[in-house]
């Protein structure tokens, strides 16, 4: 008995997978990056994590909590871009970073906007509305990027260039300009607040 038990004092038991709750957010982010979000479950991270299920809801409870914690990881990237110093002029730095989170991050764009589109409180969070003053030419009302357009009462140059930029931002994200520079962007978001604000110049002129 004696040496049977020495026999297996030797060996060491397979240890039970240890993770830390920032291993189970790092890995779902991983995989919306590289797959997005439909491939998103939690069988998906366990396998990443050479894991079953039970410790990953050891650490967060739902996938409804995951889901948070990937937005709040999501917000704090694309808030890293819109304060980038890629000009002079900070509003434009702003709409340059949100386009350039859309072109870099495609995944990670479309469940922020798209598939899994943002609540009141998290779009509030985003400098793009909070730092810009009211009416530059620049500003992306909380409105467009919800999905819920209100035109009455909404000053006629900033819909339409709010609609411009959410536009271009679809178009880089599905792959289009990939050759565009930075100052390309901006010489085009330039270009097309001057003609926004001729056009409204005309419209007043006339009315």
């Amino acid at each position: 008995m004696a040496n049977l038990l020495s026999i297996f004092s030797g060996i060491s038991m397979p240890k039970k997978n240890q993770f830390t709750r920032e291993a189970v957010v790092d890995t779902a982010v991983k995989i919306i990056r590289e797959k997005g979000w439909q491939h998103l479950s939690a069988r998906a991270i366990a396998q990443e994590l050479d894991s079953s299920t039970m410790p990953i809801y050891s650490h967060l409870k739902s996938m409804d909590e995951i889901e948070a914690e990937i937005r709040d990881r999501a917000i704090a990237l694309l808030q890293q871009y819109q304060n980038k110093h890629y000009t002079e002029k900070q509003n434009l730095n702003r709409v340059l970073g949100y386009l350039l989170f859309a072109r870099e991050e495609r995944n990670l764009y479309r469940f922020l906007f798209i598939q899994r589109p943002m609540t009141q409180p998290d779009m509030a969070r985003i400098d793009i509305w909070n730092g810009l003053s009211k009416g530059t030419d620049y500003e992306l009302p909380l409105q467009l990027l919800k999905g819920k357009l209100i035109f009455k009462g909404m000053d006629d140059q900033l819909l339409k260039s709010s609609i411009f930029i959410h536009g271009l931002a679809s178009v880089l994200n599905d792959g289009l300009l990939e050759a565009w520079e930075v100052n390309d962007l901006e010489k085009l978001l330039e270009q097309t607040s001057e003609a926004f604000t001729f056009w409204a110049w005309q419209a007043k002129k006339r009315g």
